[in-house]
């Protein structure tokens, strides 16, 4: 008995049954080895991520570290800055102003001219007496 699709006989049910068993062990092994590498996948993954977590928490630490010494750099200059114009401001005070100087050098000056002229003066008048007692 022969079909149209040239088949000498139908499968039997045992037949059809230890196919469908065969099947099931191929896919149950197909299966099992997706999921080995399923979860081969998954530990990587978990690895990969603990590994950045662990670098991301040591570059924030760094950073954190990074900064303090910054701020602490920072302060220190502002203390040197500090300190710094406090001895301008103490120099400053202790400096008498230009109008001062120029005030006091003028009154020296005008003294040391009363003072040549006075001196000039008493030359002259020991010139006259020397010249009178000569004669």
């Amino acid at each position: 008995m022969s079909d149209s699709n040239n088949r000498t006989h139908e499968p039997s049910l045992r037949e059809l049954t230890a196919e469908m068993d065969g099947m099931k062990e191929v896919l149950t092994e197909k299966i099992g080895g997706l999921e080995k590498l399923l979860t081969e996948h998954d530990r990587r993954q978990d690895q990969r991520f603990r590994s950045m977590d662990e670098k991301t928490t040591l570059a924030l630490a760094s950073s954190e570290k990074a900064v303090t010494k910054a701020e602490i750099a920072q302060e220190k200059r502002f203390d040197n800055t500090n300190e710094w114009r406090a001895a301008m401001q103490d120099r400053d005070k202790n400096q008498m102003p230009r109008a001062e100087i120029e005030q006091r050098f003028a009154a020296l000056k005008t003294q040391q001219n009363w003072t040549i002229g006075i001196f000039l003066t008493l030359i002259s008048v020991v010139c006259a007496v020397a010249a009178i007692l000569r004669h």
